[in-house]
């Protein structure tokens, strides 16, 4: 496990660590130790991240992995469908889909989540004034 920060909460009596965890966290072998069963885009990059190694044909995922023209058609039409979308069920709907095609581009790349996170909070770092 690599500790990525700490910080004090603000009455500074407790710390939050950020690790970055190298394989399962409990020695069951699970996630966590904790029970919970709370899914994230960085469990879903790691999904997407092992067809990437397996390799295994029949996965949609390994084929879009594999062909960049494909996977560039699937992200442009999912994010015009997202534009288009109108209710918040729609909307939740396409955006599931943006970010799945978007986190297998990631992979394709050797980016993760963590590498984006990190890249907005740079961002939100940068004090801009824009006319």
């Amino acid at each position: 496990m690599a500790v990525l920060g700490i910080r004090w909460d603000c009455d500074r009596d407790a710390l939050l660590y950020q690790v970055e965890p190298k394989g399962p966290a409990c020695h069951t072998g699970s996630r966590t130790c904790f029970g919970t069963k709370a899914f994230s885009l960085q469990e879903l990059h790691d999904v997407i991240r092992a067809r990437k190694q397996s390799g295994d044909a029949s996965s949609y995922t390994a084929r879009l992995l594999k062909d960049g023209a494909l996977l560039g058609e699937k992200i442009r039409e999912e994010a015009d469908e997202l534009v288009k979308a109108r209710t918040k069920s729609e909307v939740a709907w396409e955006a599931a889909d943006v970010m799945y095609f978007t986190l297998v581009r990631m992979a394709t790349a050797g980016v993760t989540p963590a590498d984006v996170l990190r890249e907005l909070k740079r961002r939100n770092r940068i004090k801009t004034v824009r006319a």
